[in-house]
């Protein structure tokens, strides 16, 4: 399969190419900073996918759960749509779990510091210099560790000179996207400044007949930068970020019918007559013909964005912040580099779950979250050699409340109430060496120390709460006896790898590498596991890996690739069923290849084409049933492919262009379980803009299409099969037209 998929990418660039004639044009360098240091993407011996500001507008991509349109091996979903949890998945690494306390083994950046919470990770992307997908365990270079990879926006800086542009956007909706930043000197040689500012609202696509649409947006953000200019041998840049959503009407799904096969896994049943007998006895509320939930649920109709959910939901977020950076250029091969930054954040969410006139299943969830950290690097070069060492301290406190409302099937309703205190010390360094004019040593060591203290209590009100299962028999109001735990761990990451210029034109890189990630704790909505399940350990993620980067015609194709398989010794396992979300431990192993290619066969004429291949296997889950059994990882297709081409002509004084894009993602699990029924089916998504501008592109107007054929595609799915008869899946959005207006400044 990987052969033939070759064979195409390469029979497309022959192609390309014999048409585009011996009209020269080449591709615009790509700078990236994966190795802490600047450097053209095709001299780093890392899989990473890099693209510009530039790139990101003219693609459309206005936010970091874009980036896996055009990032091949990178998957995403959302609990309840929207950014609630963003769940991203590198080559089939990832942490799949919704409850807020979580850190992701996909470590996501801001301008070099960690953000932590994976409420806040669904970032708007506005004036952004880059994006850089980087792939694989990373902890030799960076601050916090990561077992699956890193995401990195780098923003925009100030400018001597003054710039600014402005950009809206007004689509499908009621959608308004405005945008905008000012940059330049506030101090002439000693303090440069630049601002920008984000709105972005739209009216929810999920069509609710009794209340509220579903799947609103209603955010502000900004983000300031001072950089301090008149200092001698040292640069400082401080930064302040802050965003606010404020979206009524959340939480919209597609509820389907759903049954219990042997293993305890929901399944769709073979017709209503099945389902009218697996839902006998299930509830009070009798049994109607063609219901959809066992509770009687009639769907009006078959568009599966719409509904009538009794509860209109929301989703409030704040999330404020501020770095420092200091750069001290101790010798002309000598700098010492601080990164010091605190964040805040807090989330309240309400969603109707069930998505019917019942209140069958109400999930709500609120946090409080405080984080620092502070990292010290030393960075060295010389004519054989680049290193750099490294100190880094995560400090991360959080209240949480999380627990559901059954008030008219099971007149229940939990609340758990936890606290979960995070402080991480490590040490690292990498180093390398030119062993000759083409090839080169690199090899990097960490240690990591990870301490969590965890305050545990679940509470159940209702007649229908149980000492044992907080559900179903016990009349009252019951309290859980709690769980307190500590969990101390430390543990060694490191890289050893070998990189060769076999031209200047080609680089060859292989080697080995090892990830590690902390334990935690679980802390399910309903507390129904016992203590001794509560925690889960870290996991550790054994790379092996070889790959290549190649420019092609004269500068006018790049052709990048690797293969790699990963070793996963106790990989945390996010599994869900009916209302009880576990994490627990388990061995797996990876093997996967990925390949990118850009082009520019002709003046004006842009390809871009991406593929990755995954086969996982996550060892011994153990099902409801109690049956052991080998499974997928979630959110790991077997296939995920990405096009673009995009065509531009000069016309006297202005400039058109088309572009056509579209992206693959085969069938795919959104839980360990694999239950039949949370299966989502592949999708193919296409997109269109076309674009008039002067040509210096002092003004941009465009026009958009995205998912242009309406594809109905599920990017998130949960069994509920045992509790109410039914699966959730949160869909990706319908089709979107537009327009944007862009104009710059500068």
């Amino acid at each position: 399969m990987k052969n033939m998929y070759k064979s195409n990418v390469a029979a497309v660039l022959i192609s390309a190419f014999a048409s585009g004639g011996v009209m020269s044009a080449t591709l615009e360098e790509v700078i990236v900073t994966a190795q802490k240091r600047e450097q053209n993407l095709q001299d780093v011996p890392v899989s990473v996918t890099a693209m510009s500001g530039e790139t990101l507008n003219r693609l459309g991509l206005t936010s970091s759960q874009d980036l896996m349109k055009h990032t091949p091996g990178l998957q995403w979903g959302s609990f309840g749509g929207g950014a609630t949890v963003s769940l991203f998945s590198l080559r089939g690494v990832s942490q799949v779990s919704f409850e807020d306390h979580q850190e992701a083994p996909v470590a996501f950046y801001r301008d070099g510091s960690y953000i932590s919470f994976m409420s806040a990770v669904g970032n708007q992307m506005f004036d952004i210099e880059r994006a850089e997908v980087l792939k694989g365990p990373q902890g030799t270079l960076f601050g916090r560790n990561s077992t699956g990879g890193v995401i990195h926006l780098t923003s925009k800086k100030p400018t001597k000179e003054f710039e600014g542009y402005f950009r809206g956007t007004f689509g499908s909706y009621d959608q308004v996207y405005l945008d905008g930043a000012v940059s330049g000197t506030l101090i002439e040689d000693q303090l440069l400044g630049r601002l920008a500012v984000s709105k972005r609202e739209a009216d929810g696509y999920w069509e609710n007949r009794i209340g509220l649409d579903k799947n609103t947006e209603d955010n502000y953000s900004v983000r300031a930068h001072l950089e301090f200019i008149g200092l001698e041998d040292v640069n400082a840049l401080l930064s302040f970020n802050g965003s606010r959503d404020r979206a009524d009407g959340f939480g919209g799904m597609l509820t389907a019918r759903a049954m219990i096969n042997d293993d305890g896994l929901g399944f769709a049943p073979p017709n209503q007559a099945a389902y009218n007998e697996f839902c006998e006895g299930f509830f009070l509320i009798p049994s109607v013909p063609d219901q959809d939930t066992c509770f009687g649920y009639v769907k009006e109709n078959d568009d599966p964005f719409s509904g009538a959910a009794n509860t209109e939901g929301f989703l409030d977020r704040d999330h404020y912040g501020a770095s420092l950076n200091l750069d001290w250029s101790l010798s002309e091969q000598l700098r010492l580099v601080s990164v010091t930054d605190w964040q805040t954040f807090e989330k309240d969410y309400l969603g109707d779950a069930d998505a019917t006139p019942v209140l069958a299943v109400d999930y709500f969830t609120s946090q409080e979250n405080t984080q620092f950290t502070q990292e010290f690097r030393l960075e060295g070069d010389s004519d054989v050699m680049n290193w750099l060492v490294g100190a880094y301290y995560l400090y991360i406190d959080g209240d949480y409340l999380g627990g559901v409302d059954t008030a008219e099937l099971y007149a229940g309703r939990t609340e758990n109430l936890y606290e979960l205190k995070t402080e991480s010390y490590s040490v690292f360094g990498q180093i390398e060496y030119r062993l000759s004019s083409q090839l080169s040593l690199i090899a990097g060591l960490r240690w990591t120390q990870d301490n969590k203290d965890f305050d545990f209590t679940g509470v159940c009100f209702g007649a229908t709460c149980d000492p044992e299962l907080f559900f179903f028999s016990a009349p009252g109001t019951i309290q859980a006896d709690g769980f307190s735990g500590d969990q101390d761990e430390n543990d060694y990451e490191f890289k050893a790898q070998l990189s060769w210029s076999v031209t200047d034109d080609t680089l060859l890189f292989a080697g080995v590498s090892r990830g590690y990630k902390a334990g935690g704790f679980n802390a399910p909505v309903v507390a129904t596991i016992p203590p001794e399940e509560t925690a889960f350990d870290g996991e550790a993620l054994t790379s092996y890996e070889a790959g290549f980067k190649s420019t092609l015609f004269g500068g006018r194709a790049r052709l990048n690739g690797s293969v790699f398989y990963y070793d996963y010794q106790d990989f945390q396992a996010f599994q869900f069923s009916n209302l009880t979300s576990l994490i627990v431990n388990a061995d797996a192993e990876i093997y996967g290849g990925e390949l990118e290619l850009q082009a520019t066969p002709a003046p004006g004429l842009d390809i871009l084409l991406g593929v990755s291949v995954l086969d996982t296997t996550v060892e011994d889950i153990v099902l409801p049933s109690g049956r052991a059994a080998d499974r997928e990882a979630p959110f790991s297709p077997d296939i995920s492919l990405n096009a673009l081409i995009r065509k531009e002509w000069v016309l006297s004084e202005t400039v058109l262009s088309v572009q056509a894009d579209l992206s693959y993602v085969d069938e795919q699990q959104f839980s360990t379980l694999n239950a039949p029924i949370t299966l989502g089916d592949s999708y193919t998504v296409v997109g269109a803009r076309l674009s008039i501008s002067d040509r210096a592109e002092k003004w941009v107007l465009s026009g958009f299409v995205d998912n242009a054929t309406d594809e109905v595609y599920t990017i998130n799915g949960f069994d509920n099969s045992g509790l109410i008869g039914t699966t959730r899946a949160t869909l990706g959005e319908p089709r979107w037209y537009g327009v944007q207006l862009e104009y710059n400044w500068n």
